[in-house]
């Protein structure tokens, strides 16, 4: 058998080329699927290829592919994209809050 079932948090951190850090937090909010054996926890190695494919299926499904754009060509645009800089609720909400605030 020579590819590892299972691996270290560390083992896996360097595999998706990311600090240790990241991949805790990912083993946290339960996207990597890991186990316990005795006092030592391991991430299995099937998983860490499921975790990678819908990362990479999440990016195609933005960029539009699966929709069927063509790769290279302009990702489709929504009315929101179209608008003016400064129209949009956070410019909103910007405006509203300086002109609440006067000064004393």
């Amino acid at each position: 058998m020579s590819e590892a079932l299972l691996l270290t948090v560390e083992e896996a951190a360097a595999l998706l080329r990311v600090g240790r850090t990241v991949m805790w937090d990912l083993v946290r909010n339960s996207a990597v699927q890991t186990i316990s054996i005795g006092r030592s926890r391991r991430v299995v190695a099937a998983d860490l290829r499921r975790f990678v494919s819908e990362l990479a299926a999440e990016v195609d499904r933005h960029q539009g592919l699966i929709e069927g754009t063509p790769p290279g060509s302009k990702p489709r645009t929504t009315e929101s994209d179209e608008r003016p800089a400064g129209t949009g609720r956070v410019a909103e909400t910007r405006r509203a809050r300086r002109d609440s605030v006067r000064p004393t």
